[in-house]
């Protein structure tokens, strides 16, 4: 009858633990490691705590790093390059896994969906605000400008040969009165003093846009003898 014995089999010590504890039996510190492999001290950190995704990308070069390593700590090239190539195979595929797993695809959707939300709502309000813009930018063109005359009032009656004209625009305006120009300060207000003759005398106050838009106020005087 035969018998058979159940053996336990040990799983196989990863390259990077392989490698350390190589470099640990001999004493060699990573400095001395790396003065003697040319091989930057990060690297061989990286190497030891199985960190290969922070070696050069291309798989050839991460290759000529362990073997070279490999090399200098005593170990068998072929067997510590085949069994990274295990190594690195089981990543690969876990790697494709985890992204083809639903939960993965459903958390990608749901970030892609709320960053496209996003972008919408913004750019939604980013043409609003032009849209806004627009409009207000054309109704100032289009519309006259505002012209208020608080003095003299229509039909004034004085004896005097001169009056003061007051009142009050936008400030980026130009008043004339009957065609001479008068100061518009900052807030708009402007006042100047007019002749007047004998009888009426007819006072055109108009208030002019850089567009051309025009307002014009009339104002009837009486000057009696």
């Amino acid at each position: 009858m035969g018998i058979f014995c159940v053996k336990n089999l040990e799983k196989s010590e990863l390259v990077c633990h392989q490698i350390k504890k190589m470099r640990e039996r001999k004493k060699i510190t990573l400095e001395k490691a790396s003065d003697d492999t040319m091989i930057s001290i990060k690297y061989l950190t990286a190497i030891e705590e199985c960190r290969f995704c922070d070696l050069p990308q291309a798989s050839v070069h991460k290759k000529a790093y362990i073997k070279k390593y490999g090399i200098y700590l005593g170990l068998n090239e072929k067997n510590l390059l085949n069994k990274f190539n295990i190594e690195e195979n089981k990543q690969s595929k876990t790697s494709e896994e985890d992204n083809k797993h639903p939960q993965n695809k459903i958390k990608k959707i749901k970030i892609e969906s709320v960053s496209i939300w996003i972008r919408n709502i913004l750019t939604g309000l980013f043409v609003i605000l032009f849209i806004t813009y627009a409009i207000w930018q054309v109704q100032g063109i289009l519309q006259p400008p505002k012209l208020v005359v608080y003095n003299p009032p229509e039909g004034f009656v004085t004896t005097l040969i001169n009056i003061t004209v007051e009142g009050k625009t936008d400030k980026e305006n130009k008043v004339t009165v009957n065609g001479e120009d008068i100061m518009v300060d900052n807030e708009g207000h402007f006042s100047g003093q007019i002749d007047l003759s004998k009888g009426i005398n007819t006072i055109n106050i108009v208030a002019s846009k850089k567009h051309g838009k025009t307002t014009t106020v009339i104002r009837n005087i009486i000057v009696q003898k």
